[in-house]
């Protein structure tokens, strides 16, 4: 989905997440801090957040929904996350349109 090679799956989250030049839904840049897996990490959990995303592969924009939970020690610390992207673009603009480039219909 995100046109992501098999090398570049070996890169850490925060190197990943500038790759994949995250959008939030009105065309901004995406806040690395304000992601959902650094949210994630942070011991948050974190449900259907909209993003933008441009394929690695292609640039090609695609709209996701990003949710994320912390993976805890058995003492309750946050050692890791699990994060899921569901590609939402064929639902259409998920919450009041967006006018980023190549979204528009």
């Amino acid at each position: 989905m995100l046109g992501i090679s098999s090398k570049e799956r070996e890169k850490r989250i925060f190197e990943l997440l500038e790759l994949l030049r995250l959008e939030t839904e009105e065309g901004q840049p995406f806040p690395l801090e304000n992601t959902p897996p650094i949210r994630a990490l942070r011991g948050e959990t974190v449900r259907d957040v909209v993003a933008i995303v441009h394929r690695v592969s292609d640039g090609k924009p695609i709209w996701v929904s990003i949710s994320g939970a912390s993976i805890r020690t058995p003492m309750g610390k946050p050692q890791g996350c699990v994060t899921t992207l569901t590609e939402v673009t064929a639902m259409g603009r998920p919450r009041g349109g967006n006018k980023a480039e190549g979204l528009d219909e």
